[in-house]
């Protein structure tokens, strides 16, 4: 999960949005929140909306290329086989150097990209951006509602303040920009930078910005408590053998912490 910077898209397509009412997100009150940045009738500019799949055999090159674009994944100097092996590795956790194809199993991982990008662009279509600064009462519900899940630290104040230090790192608190997400080379999503098979085994749509950050508390509860702080959060970079590496990853955030707390 590594700290990236993302270009700005501007890729205007037709609306054809699918049934994402089967994906089972609960709704969240977005009313009363004029004091944040919100669009109406905001045209939502990513272009994955320009498809209408209902299945994963649907999918060829043209519609994954559409999909990778869509999730950020597609950008850049990054080419069709290496965003096609980053999201390989997201789902799996290897295979970003072996070959790769559109297979079945590619193209299921493509479609759970496009169902949950999906949703999370229906319920939250009136936000262009997503951040930090530009909803910043949602934002704080978001991390104050999700800190509950962080319960291998006793002290609420200090969860509040670990979440913020890791965000500061991974995204620099900014989880889509004209309805693309910020996204690294493997699939790694949003304001935690949470991989595909990270949210699956979380139970969230890292995708969607409170699901996001509610990834971030159960994943470093879980690490924290079999591990500490700093193994934890060393392993929430650099998976179960973590490298030099996600060691003074680890202390940097621990070394953002204290700006973070109340």
């Amino acid at each position: 999960m590594k700290k990236l910077m993302t270009p700005l898209f501007m890729l205007f397509v037709m609306f054809g949005r699918p049934d994402t009412e089967s994906l089972g997100f609960d709704g969240l009150n977005l009313e009363n929140t004029s004091t944040q940045t919100r669009t109406t009738a905001q045209t939502i500019t990513n272009p994955i909306l320009s498809l209408n799949l209902t299945s994963a055999e649907q999918i060829g090159e043209s519609q994954a290329r559409t999909i990778l674009q869509g999730m950020g994944l597609l950008r850049g100097r990054r080419t069709y086989e290496s965003a096609l092996r980053g999201l390989r590795y997201g789902h799996t956790y290897g295979g970003m150097r072996s070959a790769v194809s559109l297979n079945p199993r590619m193209k299921a991982m493509l479609f759970d990209e496009y169902q949950k990008l999906s949703a999370a662009l229906d319920r939250y279509k009136d936000y262009p951006v997503i951040s930090r600064s530009a909803q910043p009462e949602l934002f704080n519900r978001w991390v104050n509602e999700a800190s509950s899940e962080l319960r291998a630290i006793p002290n609420a104040n200090r969860r509040t303040a670990l979440m913020r230090a890791l965000m500061s790192k991974e995204s620099e608190f900014v989880h889509w920009e004209n309805f693309i997400p910020v996204m690294g080379s493997r699939a790694d999503t949003g304001f935690g930078q949470i991989l595909p098979a990270t949210a699956r085994e979380q139970g969230i749509n890292p995708y969607d910005p409170g699901d996001n950050i509610k990834g971030i508390a159960k994943y470093l509860n879980t690490l924290i408590a079999r591990h500490g702080e700093r193994e934890g959060l060393a392993r929430y970079n650099g998976g179960n053998t973590p490298p030099a590496r996600s060691y003074a990853y680890a202390d940097d955030i621990l070394g953002r912490v204290p700006r973070f707390l109340r």
